[in-house]
């Protein structure tokens, strides 16, 4: 298995992880597992343009910003790492509609794009 396919299982998985919290009480792990399923399509792509993936978010978000292939979904992917960063550490209480709502304004764009890239249906 590939650097490329082992990130495309990892952000598989943590998707199949927010679906599964999504109507729980965990909702803000479902939101960070949504952040992370990005995360790892964002590494799958680098992975294939370098063979090297980032070593931590701020490196990861200085590449994302820095990548031209990326302009189209630097946004959704910033946004989302907010989002992430707000669920894990902010004591708001997130909605099932919040979480559904950054999954089709954020993530889905995300994952198209590079699905697209990679060339995976």
């Amino acid at each position: 298995m590939t650097l490329v396919d082992e990130h495309i299982a990892k952000a598989e998985k943590n998707e199949r992880l927010c679906d599964t919290l999504l109507g729980t009480e965990f909702r803000d792990w479902a939101l960070t597992g949504l952040f992370y399923a990005a995360l790892h399509y964002i590494d799958a792509y680098f992975a294939m343009k370098s063979n090297d993936t980032p070593q931590s978010h701020r490196e990861r978000n200085g590449r994302v910003r820095r990548d031209t292939t990326l302009d189209e979904i630097r946004s959704h992917y910033l946004d989302l790492y907010v989002l992430s960063v707000q669920a894990r550490y902010e004591l708001d209480t997130i909605s099932e509609n919040e979480v559904r709502g950054a999954m089709v304004e954020h993530f889905i764009p995300i994952r198209t794009h590079i699905r697209t890239l990679l060339g995976i249906p």
